[in-house]
């Protein structure tokens, strides 16, 4: 009996043996997120919400990590370094649309500038014809003379301080008392609104305007090239708008001091990123959201228009973030909200959503053609009829409106122009200065007027009367 006890204690050592031998030399399992479940296009990828009916409290494997520097949870080695659908994984209509051109020859004559100053100049410049039109906005051709100052910009102009910014003056000073909150982001629009108008430090009514605007955004630019290290809110907001302004600006003269201060500019926006291929609202935010997205990839593009080495790459990256939010045919504000739960502060971040969506896809390089989830975006875009209330509209995602159904759309958008046209219009206070001429303002208290003011309001509804305008018959010398 006692031998037979010894046996079986063997036989059971033997076994144990064997079992921690074959564990530890069998193989890993495969990542899960090579599971059909991840495959599913319409599958969130984002934290369950409680709230929602049927919804697993598990969470969600393909989810992209919330912090930087730990490895991407369930990646699967051959996709892309964000852990997002790489284009392999994309419905067969997207693909790239045509190849990178960041090495072809800037459009703009920048190496014949060797002024340090920028200076009122002789007269008006010679712009040169952009080379090809991609779908990012209105763009001053070959000899296009500034058009003359609008009401609108007339009220801007006697709204400037003698600093050189518009710092939204019914808005509360900041704590630290050295600028109005919001006036890097304002000021950006004001000088966007005029450069609309093909105006330029150069040539135009408003060129004084225009200049001192531009120095200014010169003196706030950081060593790094940050243009909004003294806001505290959204920082990365009003930098992304102020590239966009100071970029345009560049484009409208080829003035080779604006190009370094975009240069600069540039590389800080680029240094940004999220580590998910989009923006947040801060630099380095680990969860972009559509709006600092948005503004971060129409400056990248506008720079890349104009002629600055932008790696396409990134275009790229953020085409992959945004095709994540998509959610059951509705595209999500950012990665951790389902549409269900939009958890947005705007009445029109929805509108946002898809434009950006669209904005990001197109620039990326992708194209939309039979895209479902591209259709539908563009659809709501096309039906929605913004209606000046003075309290929910939100002219920052009318005008991002407009980027997205001119940059994407094949049929014509006219009609959604003429309805926007009208309600600007209609809403407008129009004044007469003390020299006989009109002035035109917009008052509005929705979630980013209450931020920036009457001057951004303005400024918006300044841009979107340009954007919006039937084409001029000539607009040449």
């Amino acid at each position: 009996m006692h031998r037979r006890a010894k046996l079986l204690a063997g036989v059971a050592m033997a076994l144990l043996v064997l079992g921690v031998s074959t564990w530890l030399l069998s193989p890993a399992p495969s990542p899960r997120i090579n599971s059909a479940s991840c495959a599913e296009p319409d599958q969130p990828h984002a934290e369950p919400v409680a709230s929602l009916p049927d919804v697993v409290s598990e969470p969600d494997p393909c989810a992209p990590p919330r912090e930087l520097g730990k490895d991407l949870r369930g990646v699967d080695p051959n996709t892309n370094r964000y852990g997002l659908p790489d284009p392999g994984r994309m419905p067969t209509t997207i693909k790239p649309a045509v190849p990178d051109d960041s090495e072809v020859e800037s459009p703009f004559p920048n190496v014949k500038s060797t002024d340090s100053v920028v200076g009122p100049g002789p007269g008006p410049p010679q712009r040169i014809v952009e080379l090809v039109d991609d779908g990012s906005g209105p763009w001053p051709f070959a000899g296009t003379k500034a058009k003359p100052a609008t009401p609108a910009l007339r009220w801007l102009v006697d709204r400037q301080a003698k600093e050189g910014y518009w710092g939204a003056n019914d808005v509360a000073e900041s704590p630290n008392g050295e600028a109005l909150r919001g006036s890097v982001f304002t000021t950006a629009m004001a000088l966007l609104a005029n450069l609309r108008t093909a105006a330029s430090h150069k040539d135009g009514d408003t060129r004084s305007t225009v200049r001192a605007a531009i120095l200014w955004v010169r003196k706030i630019q950081e060593k790094d090239g940050n243009l909004a290290s003294t806001v505290a809110d959204e920082p990365l907001l009003h930098h992304a708008a102020a590239t966009l302004a100071i970029a345009e600006a560049w484009g409208n003269t080829g003035d080779g001091v604006l190009k370094a201060l975009t240069d600069k500019a540039i590389q800080y926006l680029l240094k940004s990123r999220s580590s998910l291929g989009g923006w947040g609202m801060k630099a380095g935010d680990l969860n972009p959201n559509v709006t600092a997205t948005g503004w971060a990839l129409f400056t990248l593009q506008r720079a890349k228009q104009a002629g600055l080495d932008v790696d396409q790459e990134v275009l790229n990256d953020a085409a992959l973030w945004a095709w994540s939010l998509r959610r059951n045919g509705y595209i999500a504000w950012s990665s951790y909200h389902d549409v269900r739960d939009f958890g947005m502060s705007a009445p029109d971040d929805a509108t946002m959503a898809d434009a950006v969506f669209l904005c990001a896809l197109k620039w990326g390089g992708y194209q939309l053609a039979g895209e479902p989830s591209a259709i539908a975006a563009q659809d709501r875009l096309l039906n929605g009829r913004p209606a000046w209330d003075g309290t929910t509209n939100d002219l920052m995602a009318w005008m991002f409106t407009g980027v997205a159904l001119h940059a994407t759309v094949t049929t014509s958008a006219e009609d959604w122009k003429e309805n926007v046209l009208q309600q600007v219009n209609n809403a407008a206070v129009i004044e007469t200065g003390e020299d006989g001429k009109e002035r035109s303002s917009w008052t509005s208290t929705d979630y980013w007027s209450q931020r920036f003011g009457m001057d951004y309001t303005t400024a918006l509804a300044s841009i979107l009367q340009t954007d919006c305008a039937p084409p001029a018959h000539d607009e040449t010398k």
